[in-house]
């Protein structure tokens, strides 16, 4: 995967298919975002969007898994080239192995709930919403 990046920074979300993830959304600002930096963006920076299937059994759901496939086709096929793909859309889960390698091949994070918890270990930058409260293993004072 690194050779395939070809230099490009290598930004990863990791999360799994729910509607309280921010995924739609979170597609939306890359594709914002390669609109409005197409030179800064222009086969530096590669998206990588790991979602691990949720629910595939119930419609909403794989309607949902549905509309994310064709907003990356969108995208791809907007901003994409021959020898670039800005936006790479894993639709299953991964080992637990292979988790580390792609956080540490990463530049930035995105953390992007519209309402969830954050649990997760990081380095490097991350870019969070609001939204994206630490979980308390005990309740607030």
């Amino acid at each position: 995967m690194l050779a395939s990046l070809g230099g490009s920074a290598l930004v990863i979300g990791v999360d799994r298919l729910d509607y309280s993830k921010g995924l739609k959304q979170r597609m939306a600002a890359f594709a914002t975002f390669l609109e409005r930096s197409p030179q800064a963006a222009r086969a530096r920076v590669t998206m990588l969007q790991i979602t691990p299937k949720s629910r595939s059994e119930v419609p909403e759901y794989a309607r949902m898994q549905r509309e994310l496939e064709e907003e990356v086709g969108r995208i791809n096929g907007k901003h994409g080239d021959v020898d670039w793909t800005p936006l790479r859309y894993i639709n299953k889960s991964m080992s637990h192995s292979a988790s580390p390698d792609f956080n540490r091949m990463s530049r930035i994070g995105l953390v992007t709930p519209l309402r969830d918890g954050m649990n997760l270990v990081a380095n490097g930058v991350l870019v969070l919403s609001q939204f994206a409260a630490p979980l308390r293993s005990s309740p607030a004072p």
